[in-house]
């Protein structure tokens, strides 16, 4: 590949991240409207592997369907893909009409890099969702003793 690192998410991702943010406030709209509170959270920066290392869903196709083979280029389209995705649906979260009842978690920086974290490309570990459960825990106790803010 020649083209510049920031170069690879582009209007196709675009299309993909607009159709899946449509659908999110249309089942947050749904959800909201029959009085539940609903806690989502984001994504975090995942772990893309090579085929070799198990690497299912990033790595290794974009390695074998698109001759991608630089982990620089893999980490920072998806960094940029999670950034792009967290800051749409925090959007979401923002607007009055969700307010105190849209409940949106944050988890790009709650996990950290490697193995230790991740079992494959998109999955934790045990260790990663402790983490990822301890912020669940926190926002339902919020919500139960009515502290909780979108």
């Amino acid at each position: 590949p020649t083209r510049p690192v920031n170069d690879y998410v582009n209007e196709e991702f675009d299309y993909v991240l607009n159709t899946i943010v449509f659908y999110t406030e249309y089942w947050v709209t749904k959800i909201v409207a029959t009085g539940c509170h609903l806690v989502m959270h984001g994504y975090s920066y995942c772990d893309p592997r090579t085929a070799s290392d198990g690497g299912w869903l990033i790595g290794g196709p974009l390695s074998r369907e698109r001759n991608i083979n630089d982990r620089t280029i893999w980490r920072t389209a998806i960094a940029q893909m999670v950034d792009r995705f967290n800051e749409r649906v925090i959007e979401i979260a923002n607007k009055p009409k969700f307010a105190g009842r849209f409940h949106f978690l944050d988890v790009r920086k709650d996990l950290g890099s490697g193995p230790e974290w991740w079992e494959d490309e998109v999955h934790p570990t045990k260790k990663g969702f402790d983490a990822l459960g301890k912020r669940f825990k926190k926002a339902l106790d919020d919500i139960a003793a009515g502290r909780a803010t979108s």
